[in-house]
């Protein structure tokens, strides 16, 4: 089954409604658990949809409360993964992208 992109869009709005998550836009996706609130690029593709997850995720997910940022980065793309409607080949190599990333900030690998 397909999933499109205006699915993607819906369950995100889904997501945060039913969670009591306020949504914003803005170009640097980030999330605050305090306030409950996410700032998302618009979702217009399956790799936006991750990222979208993933700030959720920093809200919803497991281990958000860990002083190592990488452990909140990891948790955060588990529970996007495992929230997906979908999660396909770009999705998976977005997330794991991010996570490199985030290695090479921290230990400068």
């Amino acid at each position: 089954m397909s999933i499109t992109v205006a699915q993607m869009r819906a369950h995100i709005g889904h997501l945060c409604r039913s969670s009591g998550i306020e949504i914003n836009y803005g170009i640097h996706p980030s999330a605050s658990r305090e306030v409950r609130e996410v700032w998302l690029r618009p979702v217009r593709s399956d790799r936006a949809y991750a990222s979208a997850l993933h700030e959720i995720g920093h809200i919803l997910g497991r281990y958000q409360h860990s002083r190592v940022e990488l452990i909140c980065e990891k948790w955060a793309w588990a529970w996007a993964r495992r929230n997906a409607l979908c999660w396909t080949a770009t999705m998976k190599r977005h997330a794991r992208r991010c996570i490199e990333s985030y290695q090479r900030n921290i230990w400068g690998k």
